[in-house]
């Protein structure tokens, strides 16, 4: 079980480390400043009982009444025990708290796991997006219609 809580500064190098040993894409820490200005209600942390990060999900607000999943990462030794999904339930609500009816991201190809993820709690494939990495792998962009009216 874990704590859902918005992300605060000083978990950033927290964040920044599960990103770095998770995804296979460079960030700068910068990047979790960015988000925390642009939307604060979109950036959430998963805490252990003892207050460790150990999950993240960062979204942002879009045109058109839709929200992104930018980043999300879940520490390996916490992966299929739920975190992931708590994350996003949380992350839904305050999408829908900011009026947004649609959540969309771009989840790398090859990534059959979290396609499956996704698929699982709702998210269909929209589109195929190619080169759309920096080592020029492809993405599959995927939506989750929180609101019949988006």
């Amino acid at each position: 079980m874990s704590v859902i809580r918005q992300m605060r500064h000083e978990d950033i190098s927290h964040v920044y480390t599960i990103t770095c040993c998770s995804l296979d894409q460079y960030y700068t820490p910068d990047v979790f400043n960015f988000f925390l200005l642009q939307w604060p209600a979109g950036q959430l942390v998963a805490c252990d009982l003892t207050g460790k990060v150990v999950g993240y999900l960062s979204g942002a607000i879009l045109a058109g009444n839709r929200a992104s999943v930018s980043l999300f990462a879940v520490d390996r030794i916490h992966r299929h025990m739920g975190v992931g999904n708590q994350l996003l339930e949380v992350f839904k609500t305050a999408c829908i708290m900011s009026g947004c009816g649609v959540i969309q991201l771009e989840v790398r190809e090859s990534n059959t796991d979290a396609i499956q993820f996704y698929q699982k709690r709702g998210f269909i494939e929209t589109e195929h997006i190619y080169d759309f990495y920096t080592d020029h792998g492809n993405a599959v962009r995927m939506t989750l219609v929180l609101n019949r009216n988006s």
